[in-house]
């Protein structure tokens, strides 16, 4: 029911072009597995940081899943979960890649 309220509230941001911070909360994996986590979006892109500084990416199949860069250089889901496996060191303080950061400047600026 949480994780419903929140995507309403991401949608909400999308909606108004504003940042959201969810502030650390309680997130749930599938199989019932918690862990401590913030959601941060804007009307450009969105990420999620544990409360040690990994980032994590949701996959298609609805668990959180430590995150990388894909071949764009946005974040991509691992193969980790999120609270089951151990984190990535490559997901500790990432960011996306500096050309990927570029294109979303831009598309800031053409709007």
């Amino acid at each position: 029911m949480k994780q419903i309220v929140y995507a309403i509230l991401i949608v909400t941001a999308i909606g108004y072009a504003d940042y959201f911070d969810s502030g650390m909360i309680i997130w749930k994996q599938p199989n019932g597995v918690e862990f401590s986590a913030r959601l941060k979006i804007d009307e450009y892109s969105f990420h999620m940081e544990t409360n040690n500084d990994f980032t994590l990416k949701k996959g298609k199949d609805g668990y959180f899943y430590y995150a990388v860069l894909n071949k764009e250089g946005e974040y991509a889901a691992s193969d980790k979960k999120v609270g089951i496996d151990q984190p990535l060191q490559v997901s500790y303080k990432l960011t996306r890649s500096h050309t990927r950061l570029l294109q979303i400047e831009e598309r800031k600026d053409r709007e």
